[in-house]
């Protein structure tokens, strides 16, 4: 009964893990292209 509970609660402590890894990237990707989007070309006059 204990090793299966702490087997559940680091799964979902993984799993909670993963998603705040995913947001982070998602959300550095997203201003990493709006600064690039922003930021004047240098190959257009």
């Amino acid at each position: 009964m204990v090793t299966t509970y702490k087997f559940s609660t680091f799964v979902l402590a993984q799993g909670v893990f993963r998603r705040n890894l995913r947001l982070e990237f998602s959300v550095g990707f997203i201003i990493k292209h709006r600064i690039l989007v922003q930021s004047p070309n240098l190959s257009q006059p």
